[in-house]
């Protein structure tokens, strides 16, 4: 069992299809599908149920899925250590698109003032991608707006984030008008959205998925509907309606990946949000 199966056969467990794993690796499907069966002809069990609609992991499978997990991170872990120099050290941060449209660059900028030896590199996405990237080694660290569960993570910051209701028009109620949300079902703002309307008993209009920070703006800005951002990331001329207080805040936090040991230029960067916050 070498370790290039063990990561095509995490990459099939975690994408629940051999098709999205190929698309991921950059493999042709055969080529995917050949490596499990291999590695399940070893094992001497079945790792996998196939049907038409993918794959689920078997109880072999996940046990499996467990120690992979471990060798994987530890390979990363030890890749990272033998490579990095001083003079080479790399900063990967993660964050959603809102934090990184407004807080993140300013961050960053200071670090690098701080620290110019630091390569930095910043990387968006949604709240599983980001926890994924971490817990994997792929990120140092994220900011994401959400409670997580992850044994292989943890929150080293907290901050809580002002949330508000924008529409572009105050002729008609906020609950008349369509919504604007992340296409991401699991978006913390499309989620607090639905509830404040669940907490007035309505149901919206109509729902406009949107996969962007900026085509959601744009899209309440013509008259499209209304939609819920942090207050920071809402310019001058898009009106901001205040939501109940159960509802007005929600949590940020910076997460990395539970280990003994964290590089030192991840290091210096909580340090300096320690000294911010």
């Amino acid at each position: 069992m070498e370790s290039p199966e063990l990561r095509i056969f995490q990459c099939v467990a975690e994408e629940l299809s051999f098709s999205r794993a190929a698309d991921r690796l950059g493999y042709v499907q055969s080529n995917i599908t050949l490596r499990i069966q291999k590695l399940e002809q070893e094992l001497g069990v079945p790792l996998f149920e196939r049907t038409n609609k993918g794959v689920t992991l078997l109880p072999a499978g996940e046990k499996l899925l467990h120690y992979a997990n471990q060798v994987i991170n530890l390979l990363e872990e030890g890749k990272k250590e033998v490579a990095a120099t001083p003079a080479q050290a790399v900063l990967r941060i993660g964050a959603t698109q809102t934090f990184a449209a407004q807080r993140l660059p300013v961050l960053l900028s200071r670090y690098n003032r701080d620290f110019p030896q630091v390569q930095i590199s910043m990387k968006t996405g949604n709240q599983m991608e980001l926890l994924r990237h971490v817990a994997h080694g792929e990120l140092d660290g994220a900011f994401i707006s959400d409670q997580f569960h992850d044994e292989h993570v943890e929150a080293v910051m907290n901050w809580e984030e002002e949330l508000v209701l924008i529409s572009s028009s105050s002729d008609s109620h906020p609950l008349e008008q369509p919504i604007i949300v992340n296409a991401f079902p699991d978006c913390p703002y499309r989620r607090r959205l639905l509830e404040w309307f669940d907490q007035q008993d309505q149901q919206p209009v109509s729902v406009m998925e949107f996969d962007t920070l900026n085509a959601i703006l744009t899209g309440v800005k013509e008259g499209m509907g209304i939609s819920l951002l942090p207050k920071s990331v809402v310019p001058p001329d898009v009106s901001c309606i205040p939501l109940p207080d159960g509802l007005r805040h929600v949590g940020i936090q910076f997460i990395v990946k539970r280990t003994a040991a964290k590089p030192e230029a991840l290091t210096s960067f909580i340090q300096m949000l320690e000294k911010d916050k």
